[in-house]
């Protein structure tokens, strides 16, 4: 196809499923298919990310490593710490965010996917802190050790533009903060356990009044996290056949993270298990780096797809017959839906290729169409 800025040689309108674009080129014979719609090779202007802005990227990616590192020193020195493998895939999880936010920062600095993603990596070592012997340090860890999840539900509300869209992931994103780094307030400073003393916050100790509050706080956090599986599942649902590509490692990594968080959360209700209590120290980072790295498949996809563009463009230019445009099209933009219309002389509205009517979908249609203007001008055959 064409670069944006200029002007191709023929209208065209794509009308795919779902507010998909469909192509419909102009025709300037009499009948659609004398004159099929011929693309030229433009060199795509890019914006490479400059050197400047790499400069908060680098920076936060090196305050996560050496929080990592600092993170990994008082878990190996810890007398009850976790197992080496445990260790391992906690210190590894963090950095996954790290690193992989600070690229997608460095590369799109306008979105904030990359911001959240850092963000949840270096809150990710909060918890680190109860491995202290600082007295000060440990409390702040008990009291922020899941003030990570609160960013990481924002970046999945938000993926992949990084802003949220709606009044309602607004709220969610907002109560999710709130309780996440305000949740343990209720169990680590109004009503601490009496086993746990070395909760210098701690207001009132009551075991029996700890239970109920303990109780209280995994309810709603089971609660909070199904309310983002379903927005998710929303957006994805209301989403176009682009969007949903683009909202699919959200989409993917959904699963694990949540059945993560119910095994942190749920067992506690009732009875806990130790076999799942051994285990949870391994599961739970493979399960909650599924969103990162689906994010980089998501881009190795994308990469693809480019690949892919470049194979149409050379394919149009040899001018093949309309039936192959449309399907080379619709392969290149992974929709079958898409169909081709033609503008033809003398004739009012748009034609397909065997020169029969062909309406295009008003704004209460779940389809969309884009038009290619000649020169500038839509009504130019």
């Amino acid at each position: 196809m064409s670069d944006p800025r200029s002007k191709p040689p023929s209208g065209a309108h794509p009308v795919p499923a779902r507010r998909r674009p469909r192509v419909f080129p102009d025709s300037t014979a009499t009948r659609p298919c004398d004159n099929p719609a011929v693309a030229r090779a433009v060199p795509l202007a890019r914006s490479a990310p400059t050197r400047g802005g790499a400069t908060l990227p680098v920076a936060a990616s090196a305050l996560g490593i050496a929080i990592a590192v600092l993170a990994l020193r008082a878990d190996l020195l810890h007398p009850a710490g976790q197992s080496a493998a445990a260790t391992a895939l906690h210190v590894a999880g963090g950095l996954t965010y790290v690193g992989v936010g600070a690229a997608a920062w460095w590369r799109r600095p306008r979105n904030r996917t990359g911001v959240l993603m850092v963000a949840v990596g270096i809150a990710w070592f909060a918890q680190d802190l109860t491995h202290t012997t600082i007295p000060l340090a440990f409390a702040l860890g008990d009291l922020l050790w899941v003030a990570y999840f609160g960013f990481l539900g924002h970046l999945v509300l938000a993926f992949p533009s990084g802003r949220l869209e709606t009044p309602v992931d607004r709220v969610v994103v907002s109560l999710g903060y709130l309780w996440a780094v305000g949740g343990n307030l209720l169990t680590q400073v109004l009503v601490a356990s009496p086993a746990n003393s070395a909760d210098i916050f701690a207001i009132h100790q009551s075991a029996a009044q700890y239970a109920v509050a303990d109780s209280v706080q995994r309810v709603l956090d089971v609660t909070l996290c199904v309310i983002a599986v379903l927005l998710v599942a929303v957006h994805y649902a209301r989403g176009t056949t682009p969007a949903r590509r683009a909202l699919a490692p959200a989409v993917w990594a959904c699963g694990p993270m949540l059945l993560a968080a119910l095994a942190l959360t749920v067992p506690g209700l009732f009875v806990s298990a130790p076999w799942l209590d051994a285990a949870m120290p391994v599961i739970t980072p493979i399960a909650l780096t599924s969103l990162p790295i689906a994010f980089v498949l998501g881009l190795l996809r994308s990469r693809l797809n480019v690949a892919a563009v470049g194979h149409l463009v050379v394919e149009l230019g040899s001018s093949p017959p309309p039936g192959r445009i449309r399907d080379a099209m619709a392969e290149t933009l992974h929709d079958p839906s898409l169909a081709l219309a033609y503008r033809v002389p003398g004739r009012e509205g748009w034609v397909d290729a065997e020169g029969g009517q062909l309406g295009l979908p008003d704004s209460r249609s779940s389809r969309a169409f884009t038009v290619l203007e000649r020169g500038g001008d839509r009504s130019r055959p």
